[in-house]
């Protein structure tokens, strides 16, 4: 009624609890004086009991006070400890002036370093924080009593040498209050986070970076987690998939590629987590729907206790070279085509002589693929001696040169070839810069036996027309010579010309010379028939021995000529079918050529069987055939001494051959010089076809 209201028993002191006590005491005993007189002792009594009991209770308050006072200084003495003892920098602000009443040795390394702190007030203690907004930020912490609470502020604090220092700081501004309910003071902490923040800011600008790079590769790149699901993707993978990466990044590889897509490529994803480097091609359709190829790689991630956390995506687009590929493939295959149906050889090096393609010509010749002949040198699969004679030539073409020359060139199995290369260098139609060389070779080795062959034939049949002419005008001149004679004897009318045993000598002499020259046009008829193919035979049965005595009977007049015994031996009959005629010419020519040849020597004929085979031997004593003219003696127009030694066309042997040969036998000389020649005439016992 007096009194005053309190907002809070803890408003109260003990003084005012003992004042207001003894005031109402005063008003009670003057209501009661006045009131109750007659009570009045009974009254003071009681007031008595009540004044000890109160004094009482004041000194129990006091006690209990004193005691709580100490609690709390207890308490506040272990939170100051606390605090000294916080990693996070600490300071108590106090009183509205915001007074320094502490700070922990983090609060002093931070912020103060050797300042004066105690009992001075923050905004003189930090005066370079002015203007920052902090001061406001306390002064509204003090005055509304609520928590204020900053993450990652950028700070400047002079340090001890007048610089100014950058940071970053995480801090909190707690009112402290009394028991009255009023803010006392403020509870500053706060955290270093510089290191933190200049770290996620170097990540945020890696990543930005990785993400600037990563978007302008034109490969689709991405991050998928061990459990299937993308941590990130590049803008590539974005439009390959026509999705932008937020929507992208989280889903499992099924839910973006979808189910077909995933069946293929879900074991090489395991392969991957299993830490395989995997690579694959794979055919995808794209946001679009164009069918594209991709050429994909998979790459395992594995953490520092090589555990596999997930792995790399990398997709390259390779539809334009597959197309270029296959247009490559099929310009390819139309070329080879082309040039494996060509007899030449036909090839490609490039700059450093490596061969990028061989035709069919080639990989036969060498027994080899095409596969094993590209990208390497001629020097790795030709002879040295081959290599060695075209190298200059290729050094020349790849130069800018044209060349062209004959090799020489020998197969895996010895063989020789001629060839005749040619170099086409291959000029760069925009830069001119020589990219290699094709090379095309005609085997000629046939050309150049042709071209032999026909010098040859030039050769010998200049040979032939000089040896035909003298043979065929030694008997025409006989002829000529015995035709004049006479028909001068008969203008002169000489009758002793034409005596009988003078026309009997000049008939026989020019017989003589008509056989000869009926001789050698039968010999040209006969080359001309083999040449031709129209030497025909009419085989009939006959003793081969009796044939033998026969010709030898003939010769024998020619045989007396020449100073040479002549003689045939054969015991038993030797039957066999063939042509009579053209085994007499055989015989007629062997004891021809051994009586001109043998220098008067006795010439020996003998016949006999020897297995299936009837065997003529024709054996002279003469110089003997060397070991270089056995085998040419037998070729046209040859013979072992020179055209003006003896007389012949030296087509005997030769016709002979074609005779035996062609009755399926064989025929041979054997000779030393100085020790005669022996020619050997097998024929067969069998029906001649």
């Amino acid at each position: 009624m007096h009194g005053r209201q309190r907002s809070g028993l803890g408003e109260y002191k003990l003084e005012d609890v003992i004042r207001e006590y003894g005031l109402l005491q005063s008003v009670l005993l003057e209501f009661l004086h006045r009131e109750a007189p007659s009570s009045l002792a009974g009254l003071q009594l009681i007031l008595e009991l009540v004044n000890e009991g109160i004094r009482e209770a004041a000194a129990e308050f006091q006690r209990a006070r004193t005691q709580t006072d100490r609690w709390r200084a207890g308490e506040r003495e272990r939170l100051i400890s606390a605090f000294k003892a916080a990693t996070a920098a600490t300071a108590i602000l106090h009183g509205p002036e915001l007074l320094f009443e502490f700070a922990n040795d983090e609060y002093q390394r931070l912020f103060l370093d050797s300042r004066e702190y105690l009992g001075l007030p923050v905004r003189g203690v930090f005066p370079e924080l002015e203007g920052t907004g902090i001061f406001e930020q306390l002064d509204e912490a003090y005055r509304a009593g609520k928590r204020v609470e900053r993450t990652e502020v950028p700070l400047q604090f002079r340090t001890a040498d007048g610089a100014m220092k950058l940071g970053y700081y995480t801090y909190t501004f707690t009112p402290h209050f009394a028991e009255s309910g009023q803010v006392q003071g403020l509870i500053l902490m706060g955290i270093h986070v510089t290191e933190q923040v200049l770290a996620r800011q170097a990540i945020q600008r890696s990543q930005e970076q990785l993400k600037l790079i990563t978007d302008a590769i034109p490969d689709l790149l991405g991050y998928v987690t061990r459990e299937e699901r993308y941590g990130f993707v590049n803008r590539a993978y974005e439009q390959w998939f026509g999705r932008p990466a937020e929507e992208i990044v989280g889903l499992r590889t099924r839910e973006l590629l979808g189910e077909e897509v995933h069946a293929r490529v879900r074991a090489l994803h395991q392969r991957a987590l299993s830490g395989e480097v995997v690579r694959s091609e794979q055919g995808m359709r794209n946001a679009q729907g164009e069918p594209r190829h991709l050429d994909m790689r998979y790459l395992p991630d594995r953490g520092p206790d090589a555990h596999i956390r997930g792995f790399v995506v990398v997709g390259n687009d390779i539809t334009e070279r597959k197309q270029a590929e296959e247009a490559v493939r099929r310009s390819e295959e139309q070329l080879r085509l082309i040039t494996d149906r060509l007899p030449a050889f036909v090839s490609y090096i490039d700059r450093e002589g490596r061969y990028q393609f061989v035709n069919r010509t080639y990989e036969v010749w060498f027994g080899l693929k095409g596969s094993e002949i590209r990208g390497k040198k001629r020097r790795d699969f030709t002879t040295k001696e081959t290599a060695h004679l075209a190298e200059p030539y290729e050094r020349r073409a790849l130069a800018g040169e044209p060349v062209r020359y004959e090799n020489v060139l020998r197969k895996p199995s010895g063989e020789y070839s001629v060839q005749d290369v040619e170099f086409v260098p291959d000029r760069d139609s925009e830069t001119g810069e020589i990219r290699g060389a094709i090379i095309v070779a005609h085997d000629i080795t046939e050309q150049k036996k042709i071209r032999q062959a026909l010098e040859e034939a030039v050769r010998a049949r200049d040979e032939f027309l000089s040896i035909a002419s003298h043979e065929l005008k030694t008997p025409l001149t006989s002829i000529q010579l015995q035709t004049q004679m006479t028909k001068r004897n008969i203008e002169l009318g000489r009758p002793e010309a034409f005596e009988p045993a003078r026309v009997t000598r000049l008939v026989a002499q020019t017989d003589k010379s008509v056989q000869r020259l009926s001789r050698l046009v039968d010999d040209m008829l006969d080359i001309s028939r083999i040449a031709t193919g129209k030497l025909t035979f009419t085989p009939e049965k006959f003793d081969l021995c009796m044939l033998a005595q026969e010709v030898v009977e003939r010769l024998l007049v020619q045989a007396s000529a020449s100073g040479a015994p002549l003689a045939c031996e054969c015991l038993d009959p030797v039957e066999g079918e063939w042509d009579r005629f053209r085994v007499d010419q055989v015989i007629t020519n062997l004891i021809t050529n051994a009586l001109r040849y043998g220098e008067g020597a006795p010439v020996e004929v003998t016949v006999q069987r020897s297995g299936p085979q009837a065997v003529v031997k024709v054996r002279d004593q003469g110089p003997g055939i060397s070991p270089e003219n056995q085998e040419r003696i037998f070729q046209r127009f040859e013979r072992a001494t020179s055209a003006n030694s003896v007389s012949g066309l030296g087509l005997g042997l030769y016709i002979s051959r074609e005779i035996v040969e062609r009755h399926g036998g064989s025929i041979r000389v054997e000779s030393k010089p100085g020790q005669g020649a022996s020619f050997i005439v097998e024929l067969p016992l069998r029906e001649v076809r």
